[in-house]
């Protein structure tokens, strides 16, 4: 009977001294790596060795299986093939461990060195969501190529998946398009919470609150809150009034009288312009001679706000300005009238 549980008894404790000897082996190679990485010009390299440093004893101990399968004479038939199944597997869990602590890593290390440049929601949400996606396909590759060692078909499993992803896919088309368009939004950063845009689905302008993955918040002008999905910000142009600065242009046209010395009125008017309150005081403000008519001339008059939300407000007392100007000045601006002359005859027939 002990003849019988010899081979186990001497395989256990066989792997026993491989984990033993792996984790001090591991001990040793990744102090080795340590000192070699304070040699380097980039502090890089030692946070990696820190990363995936726990897996390099697992690496040694799979290939202790793998060596004690082909020398370790007593181990039998199953023996061998026991140590060679965990040599196998032990080596594609801890490449996939190290793989996926890499990748960890240098997101990680990315968002750190960012700073503050990088936008809230990337760091947020775009990184955490880069690093499920990257778990997951590592975890099915290494589950696949587990499967293939242990001759199951893999094609099968592939076409399978393949076939389930397409019609998950097709069941969530304007989900998933939401979501790759709220990936677009958070790399090319056309704007950030806080900014006033103008959104083309609502045909208003509102300030962002939220860039999520799949949906943007957005609050309008009358405090209403609005969920617009990703796919119809990034398919539509949108103006972003907050950038490169909130600052804002308006204008209007108005017509003078053809007789009025125009310099004078234009001078006039650009006084009284400047006077108004919001209008900003290190911007021009513009009073252009713009055309002829048949009864006036055409003078467009243009000035900055500080902000696109005080279009209306501002508009209103520019114009209430330059009406006030003109009865001061003189400054007429006719209206296009007709007279006609003739008489009326009614038709009695």
């Amino acid at each position: 009977m002990s003849q019988d549980f010899a081979p186990a008894i001497g395989g256990l404790v066989a792997a026993i001294v491989i984990v033993l000897v792996a984790w001090s082996g591991g001990k040793l190679v990744v102090a080795f790596l340590r000192r070699l990485a304070r040699h380097t010009r980039s502090d890089y390299d030692g946070g990696l060795v820190e990363a995936v440093g726990p897996q390099v004893g697992w690496l040694i101990a799979s290939v202790g299986f793998a060596l004690a399968a082909s020398w370790l004479a007593f181990l039998g038939e199953t023996g061998r093939w026991l140590f060679e199944q965990a040599a196998f597997f032990l080596l594609i869990a801890a490449v996939a461990a190290a793989v996926r602590r890499w990748m960890d890593y240098s997101l990680d290390r990315y968002v750190s060195a960012q700073g503050d440049n990088i936008d809230a929601n990337v760091a947020m949400q775009l990184i955490p969501l880069v690093k499920r996606l990257g778990s997951l396909i590592i975890f099915v590759v290494a589950v696949l190529i587990i499967a293939g060692h242990l001759g199951i078909n893999v094609f099968a499993i592939t076409a399978a998946l393949g076939l389930t992803g397409f019609a998950i896919a097709l069941a969530l088309k304007d989900t998933i398009t939401n979501i790759f368009s709220g990936l677009v939004l958070m790399v090319s950063r056309p704007f950030a919470i806080g900014d006033r845009i103008d959104v083309p689905v609502l045909d208003v302008w509102a300030d962002v609150t939220d860039i999520g993955i799949r949906s943007t918040t957005v609050v309008t002008r009358d405090n209403r809150m609005v969920i617009v999905p990703n796919s119809a910000v990034v398919d539509n142009p949108v103006v972003n009034y907050s950038r490169p600065d909130p600052s804002y242009r308006l204008q209007t046209d108005i017509g003078l009288d053809t007789t009025l010395d125009l310099r004078a009125a234009q001078e006039a008017i650009r006084t009284e312009v400047r006077k108004v309150d919001g209008v900003l005081e290190d911007k021009p403000v513009d009073v252009w001679f713009t055309g002829f008519g048949d009864y006036s001339n055409t003078v467009r008059v243009r000035w900055w706000v500080g902000s696109y939300a005080d279009k209306r407000h501002s508009a209103d007392a520019v114009n209430n300005a330059i009406v006030d100007v003109a009865e001061r000045d003189g400054i007429r601006m006719p209206n296009p009238s007709i007279t006609l002359d003739g008489e009326l005859g009614l038709d009695t027939r």
